[in-house]
């Protein structure tokens, strides 16, 4: 989610911000469970994408304290560039002739085809 600035008094304890908004001055100023991320700076707002019209340098705004949602978000978006960076990625699955690559190629490494070459060779 984007950051969005709603502006100095834009969260407060009467009319709390939902999470990457801001900007908010304590914990009373976003709703729920959400807490106040304060910032010196443009650092990054757990659970929030930085950098567009929204991202003021300096204004704090609300997020989700709840580590196991931050943690899956970051491993997520991290996961797929990752994922994204590896050419040719192949799925490995385990099947009943043991682990195997099943890219649809017909070649010694699909399914089923790893014990008819370790058999064609006497091992």
């Amino acid at each position: 989610t984007s950051l969005t600035n709603l502006g100095g008094s834009g969260c407060t304890s009467s009319a709390p911000c939902s999470a990457c908004y801001g900007d908010c001055d304590s914990d009373a100023d976003c709703a729920g469970s959400l807490a106040c991320f304060q910032r010196g700076g443009t650092e990054t707002v757990p659970g929030c994408t930085s950098g567009g019209s929204g991202d003021i340098s300096g204004y704090d705004y609300c997020y989700g304290t709840d580590i196991t949602a931050v943690a899956t978000s970051f491993v997520s978006s991290a996961a797929s560039a990752i994922a994204g960076q590896l050419p040719n990625m192949y799925a490995f699955l385990d099947g009943t002739s043991g682990t195997c690559i099943s890219d649809g190629g017909g070649d010694m490494y699909d399914c089923g085809n790893q014990i008819n070459v370790m058999t064609a060779s006497g091992t």
